[in-house]
């Protein structure tokens, strides 16, 4: 095997192993956002099980906000490390390129580059991570909406207006005035 053959099989192997980097940064980025917005999803429903939104209610309202402010940062650096791995295997490639007689693989590219961005020219503008890092903000904003609300205008209707249905006097027979309170105590049942 001669050298310049050696030489290209190195550079390959070093082009497809940033290449699989990078596809598993982008594979755990996907993973970790999934996970994050199911928790904040457990921890919303919970802070909002008794349809009331109180004071009580800020240490889960917290840990949703902290877990969208994790996943920027996440997000951010998964895609840090994915440009980087992506940089040099195309660094790789254009090494490769460059011993191929016409650089074919730089014109075949450009080529496709050019035929993508004219079929998608809005959407080929709009970045990717972008959309990732936007999603654990609207998370974290949730969060911090939830519990200034909670803060400044605690919702404790819901659990009072329960309590006070259920004390309701009752008249032993149904004449369809106790079914407004919706209780079966109500109803004489």
């Amino acid at each position: 095997m001669s050298d310049l053959s050696e030489r290209r099989d190195a550079l390959w192997r070093m082009y497809a192993e940033h290449c699989t980097h990078a596809r598993h940064h982008e594979a755990q980025r996907s993973a970790v956002a999934a996970s994050l917005i199911a928790i904040a999803g457990a921890l919303l429903g919970v802070s909002t099980f008794d349809k009331a939104l109180t004071p009580g209610d800020l240490p889960l309202l917290a840990m949703i906000i902290a877990l969208g402010i994790f996943g920027v940062l996440f997000s951010g650096k998964q895609y840090e490390r994915a440009s980087m791995h992506m940089q040099r295997a195309r660094a790789f490639r254009n090494a490769i390129d460059a011993e191929l007689p016409g650089s074919p693989l730089k014109r075949i590219a450009d080529e496709a580059d050019v035929l993508h961005t004219s079929e998608f020219r809005v959407l080929a503008r709009l970045r990717i991570h972008k959309f990732w890092m936007a999603l654990h903000i609207f998370v974290a904003l949730v969060g911090l909406s939830l519990a200034v609300l909670a803060v400044v205008s605690p919702m404790r209707e819901a659990a009072s207006t329960r309590a006070g249905a259920d004390q309701l006097p009752t008249t032993g027979h149904d004449d369809g005035a106790n079914r407004r309170s919706g209780s079966l105590a109500a109803r004489g049942v």
